[in-house]
């Protein structure tokens, strides 16, 4: 069971996990706040677990932040797109190679890994204030087995590597009440909506 990293009740759509979304294969999902007047929205931490990896970006005259976490039990999660971060996660940010947007490596060892507590908030805002794009991407995978094959085998064909063994529906991770609301609002892809390889 994941802690819900965002305000639901602020959430418009949901990106779902295991879909094509651009031009590439999707293994992770998140989430749209299409009525904020602002790009201020709180993630917090869904699961105790080590900060691995980071990204500090700087796109489009923005920052982009994101970070991979794992737990001890084998539950690996990663947050994209996010844009003013608390201070401790500034901090391990700040000492990490800044990118430009087509860099080949995209995310960087952090040493020593820092532990990270459910519930303590990791940004403050999320998306791109210039075209008011505010949305945060959520990716969850379980290392400790694989999916199982895609229910479109023609998805994983033509998007190859970017097709994930080890990615879930964290949609289905979260507590009952919160699983039924996020499912009660429409997919944030146009094209694909709620299809999906790892959600039922």
């Amino acid at each position: 069971m994941l802690a819900t990293p965002v305000d639901i009740s602020l959430v418009t759509s949901v990106l779902y996990p295991g879909q094509p979304r651009g031009d590439a294969y999707k293994p992770h999902g998140g989430f749209r706040f299409d009525n904020q007047p602002n790009n201020n929205i709180t993630v917090t931490v869904p699961l105790d677990a080590m900060i691995r990896r980071g990204s500090r970006a700087f796109r489009n005259g923005e920052n982009q932040y994101a970070f991979e976490f794992i737990a001890p039990c084998g539950i690996f999660y990663t947050f994209g797109h996010m844009l003013e971060l608390s201070p401790k996660y500034l901090a391990i940010a700040n000492s990490l190679p800044l990118i430009g947007d087509f860099a080949e490596q995209q995310f960087f060892d952090v040493v020593p890994p820092v532990a990270a507590s459910q519930g303590e908030i990791i940004a403050t805002g999320v998306g791109f204030v210039k075209n008011n794009n505010v949305f945060v991407e959520w990716a969850v995978l379980d290392l400790r087995h694989k999916n199982g094959f895609s229910i479109r085998p023609e998805w994983a064909a033509e998007f190859g590597s970017g097709f994930d063994e080890y990615a879930v529906c964290w949609l289905e991770m979260l507590p009952a009440e919160d699983t039924a609301r996020l499912k009660a609002l429409p997919g944030g892809d146009h094209e694909y909506g709620k299809l999906s390889d790892y959600c039922h």
